[in-house]
């Protein structure tokens, strides 16, 4: 801790002082315990100062791994995004600008504002949190990637102004198609296929919209087994949406 503690000072360019408020204590400790898990603790070890260089260069590993992956999500996305998604993008750089992975490598990102369809499991901390969101935008680029770019235009075009995550409904126009069956070519409804949507969904099962999802997958031509459980991930959602609003007709603010 002590070595930790000096470590801390000049990194920051801090001097030599040897005291730290408890709550930087704290995390400085909680970020040793972090560390030194990632090679199976110390009693995997001769000793804890061997264990936590070796968990520093698995961490460094991560780290490096985090950034070419933020390059892989910038140098793939769509040309139009909602600002929602360019602002998560600015921040998880932002993040990996600032990480420190040789003493607080535990704090992870922040919730994004962004709405993903995958919360992250509770217990992945520190850059692992990191990579998981730039994960879901890589499975999001490679689904948009599977709709023409022409067709793409015209649905961003009709695309609300507020819209938070244009995946999310692009996938949910996309279910709609396929329980249609018509293509994703065009990808937006007109008023008449509105009109054959509502009587197809209020006879749809939610085995169907699975049905109608796998489909969907099919026509985005999409091989990652992560990037088809995503697609259907929105089905549990769709089927509360058409629940809540099917019977008044409404299917606008749910398929474009």
């Amino acid at each position: 801790m002590g070595k930790q503690v000096q470590s801390y000072h000049k990194h920051r360019h801090m001097g030599n002082n040897s005291s730290v408020p408890v709550e930087l204590a704290q995390e400085l400790m909680e970020s040793i315990e972090y560390t030194i898990g990632l090679v199976g603790g110390v009693y995997a070890h001769r000793n804890i100062g061997e264990a936590l260089v070796l968990g520093q260069e698995v961490l460094e590993s991560k780290l490096s791994k985090a950034k070419s992956m933020l390059e892989l999500v910038n140098g793939t996305a769509p040309q139009w995004q909602t600002e929602c998604r360019w602002e998560a993008l600015r921040y998880l750089r932002h993040y990996l600008e600032q990480y420190d992975h040789l003493h607080l490598p535990h704090k992870g990102p922040d919730d994004l504002f962004y709405p993903i369809l995958i919360s992250p499991p509770e217990s992945i901390q520190g850059i692992d949190r990191c990579l998981f969101y730039l994960n879901i935008l890589w499975i999001e680029n490679q689904i948009m990637a599977g709709v023409p770019e022409d067709v793409l235009e015209q649905f961003w075009d009709r695309l609300p102004a507020a819209a938070l995550n244009q995946c999310e409904h692009l996938l949910l126009n996309g279910i709609g198609k396929a329980i249609l069956g018509t293509g994703i070519d065009p990808l937006v409804f007109e008023i008449d296929e509105h009109m054959q949507l509502i009587v197809a969904l209020m006879k749809a099962t939610e085995e169907r919209l699975k049905d109608a999802a796998k489909l969907l997958c099919q026509w985005l031509n999409l091989k990652d087994e992560n990037a088809r459980m995503y697609v259907e991930s929105v089905v549990p959602q769709l089927t509360m949406w058409i629940g809540d609003n099917m019977w008044s007709g409404n299917v606008e603010n749910i398929f474009v």
